[in-house]
């Protein structure tokens, strides 16, 4: 994943930090995964860390940015055990905070997140 743009100067737009809930289409399954964001331990303004992750059979930790723009976000999740890592980015809906996230698995497979507050 190759990422452009600056660091955010301000707070995004809105604030994300809660539970969530994920529609995830991974290797032609569709899953549910719940987890929660808090404000990144690193301090910075549009940085999450992705906590108390829980999919089906595994439990998953990573982080998700902000774009400076605030309207597009990218999350990287590490699913335990097993160690898989997948990137996906996508655009963020301000009103609703929901995204639609495309990218890939680290065995190089297409990954969908509809992400969603609870």
């Amino acid at each position: 994943m190759t990422l452009a743009g600056g660091p955010a100067t301000s707070p995004p737009p809105i604030d994300l930090s809660g539970p969530w809930n994920a529609r995830v289409l991974k290797d032609g399954i569709v899953f549910r995964e719940i987890f929660s964001l808090t404000p990144s331990v690193l301090d910075l303004a549009n940085l999450y860390d992705l906590v108390d992750g829980e999919g089906p059979s595994y439990s998953t930790t990573g982080c998700l940015l902000v774009f400076s723009s605030g309207n597009k976000i990218a999350v990287e999740i590490q699913e335990e055990p097993g160690g898989t890592v997948r990137n996906v980015s996508g655009p963020l809906n301000l009103k609703r905070g929901t995204a639609v996230l495309i990218g890939w698995s680290d065995n190089l497979k297409s990954v969908q997140m509809n992400i969603a507050p609870q």
